[in-house]
């Protein structure tokens, strides 16, 4: 009996810090408009256009205490608080957060967060990069598009480009079989794979036991693979 009160106590304890952490929340922020975002920690984004810019995040009432958004000139930031807190080992529920633009031409994501575009991305020039364990799902239409992935990251990538310029490394994945690029220049390295649809000029370098596949009949300008690495044609009928 003399055990049986410090256990069940223990018990509820724990059993309060879980039920308290899973409450959720939802928060409305007010932001400046910006043109770039930047995404460094384990979120669930989801981007939208619109008349104004904002955010609204949601989640457990302790995980949200911890989540950092700000402006920084014309990016926006979304980060965690650099504090490290005990009841983080009992948060699983994680944050999302919908994130609502007037115009954007930079994602930047890392730190094992997901992101995705609910509306098609156009611009002139566009740049995506992930890193850290990230996805990234968007839809473009584009003069010059950059993509970047590193860390075991992946960009699925729809719509179409005048001029593509990818790097991809470090175990990632571009998976853009039905994208339409008219020229790519693509670097692809570190056990990585690189799926793209070209129509006019390619541009192509794969090491490191890399793969690029290319869906379409392009003009090769360059094209260099070595070790276990290659570089494969597809017709773009078999995206």
């Amino acid at each position: 009996m003399k055990l049986a009160l410090p256990i069940g106590m223990t018990l509820a304890f724990v059993m309060g810090l879980i039920v308290s952490t899973h409450a959720q929340k939802v928060q409305n922020i007010d932001v400046k408009d910006f043109d770039k975002i930047r995404i460094s920690s384990s979120y669930t984004v989801v981007l939208k256009q619109g008349n104004q810019p904002g955010v609204v995040i949601s989640g457990s009432e302790k995980e949200l205490e911890d989540v950092i958004i700000e402006n920084n000139g014309s990016t926006l930031i979304l980060r965690r608080s650099n504090s490290w807190k005990f009841r983080n080992w009992f948060n699983t529920e994680g944050v999302t957060a919908t994130v609502t633009y007037t115009h954007l031409e930079s994602i930047k994501a890392s730190g094992a967060s997901s992101v995705r575009a609910e509306h098609i991305l156009e611009g002139e020039h566009f740049s995506l990069e992930v890193s850290g364990a990230s996805d990234l799902d968007v839809e473009v239409d584009v003069g010059d598009l950059t993509c970047s992935s590193s860390g075991a990251s992946d960009i699925k990538l729809f719509g179409q480009a005048g001029n593509v310029r990818i790097n991809c490394s470090g175990a990632s994945e571009v998976k853009a079989k039905s994208f339409r690029a008219r020229s790519a220049d693509i670097d692809c390295s570190g056990a990585s794979t690189v799926h793209l649809g070209v129509d006019e000029m390619l541009d192509a370098n794969a090491s490191g036991a890399s793969d690029i596949y290319i869906y379409g009949s392009p003009r090769v300008r360059q094209s260099r693979s070595s070790g276990a690495s290659d570089i494969h044609f597809r017709d773009k009928d078999t995206r």
